[in-house]
């Protein structure tokens, strides 16, 4: 199916695009069933994004100091995850390293330096925006919201199209940090930031 005029990229990156969503919206639909629930909320889909944005992640080689250190998940600013974020990644781990999930609030955003993944929503301070910052630079994954009022500084950012989720993968930061992404990710993102 490959043509010489670059169509068997369209193909698939339709097609990788709707697995990873399905995987995603598989994920939280199992959360859903076992936990009763009828309906996915749209942080219940973000979560298991989340999930899936870090299992794409090539971390730095010092990233954890040890081979069972947990991946630390941190929500910076107002948590608008609820319950959902625990319940869809209670029990998961990526390549070892279980999920520990820390919600730092606006005042806290000095302790965003151990977090391997940070999740971030606007309004945004001007401490929050040097956590940002510095997470880049450390090789962290950095994801904001689509309110996020600072999306130049945002490794990735969830947007809405037809009332579907998406994202954004800003190019500019990943080339100037430590962090890598799987091609696969990089092939279902909108890419910004050239």
């Amino acid at each position: 199916m490959e043509r010489s005029d670059g169509g068997s990229e369209v193909i698939l990156r339709g097609g990788m695009l709707a697995r990873l969503m399905a995987i995603a919206l598989l994920t939280a639909a199992l959360e859903a069933a076992v936990l009763g629930e009828a309906r996915l909320d749209e942080y219940e889909v973000k979560a298991a994004f989340l999930y899936n944005f870090a299992k794409y992640a090539q971390w730095p080689e010092d990233t954890f100091a040890r081979a069972d250190d947990p991946l630390i998940l941190c929500v910076l600013g107002r948590d608008p995850f609820g319950a959902s974020l625990d319940r869809v990644l209670a029990g998961k781990a990526i390549d070892g390293h279980s999920i520990e999930i820390m919600r730092l609030g606006d005042a806290k955003a000095a302790n965003a330096a151990g977090c391997q993944v940070l999740f971030f929503r606007g309004p945004i301070t001007k401490g929050m925006q040097a956590a940002v910052g510095a997470a880049n630079q450390q090789g962290h994954l950095t994801v904001g919201d689509e309110s996020a009022s600072i999306s130049d500084l945002m490794l990735i950012r969830f947007t809405k199209e037809e009332g579907k989720i998406r994202f954004e993968i800003n190019i500019k930061v990943l080339q100037a940090g430590r962090l890598r992404l799987s091609s696969k990710l990089l092939r279902l993102a909108t890419i910004v930031g050239r």
